[in-house]
């Protein structure tokens, strides 16, 4: 592969958070490295969260080698459960 291409693309389920706690999802990326850019987007509700607006999704890459880990969390408790595209690009 080469620089700028698309590694993985998935969509993903954050569960709707419990009292106190954010939701967090783990995907396994064949291939991925620390240096690759991973790209999330909330794809089918808007989430509803004791503090307003300010929801969002992000991911971090864990592991890496032939089968790393990439995990998706929330910024904040929130529901329902969300959808969550998540995009990983080499660099």
């Amino acid at each position: 592969m080469a620089s700028g291409d698309i590694i993985n693309y998935t969509k993903e389920t954050l569960p709707k958070s419990g009292p106190g706690e954010v939701a967090e999802v783990d995907v396994t990326v064949s291939g991925i490295q620390f240096e690759d850019i991973v790209n999330t987007s909330i794809s089918n509700v808007r989430p509803v969260t004791t503090t307003g607006d300010s929801f969002n999704v992000y991911a971090t890459i864990g592991s890496t080698g032939a089968t790393g880990k990439v995990s998706i969390k929330s910024n904040r408790p929130q529901t329902p459960e969300v959808t969550v595209d998540l995009i990983v690009i080499e660099k």
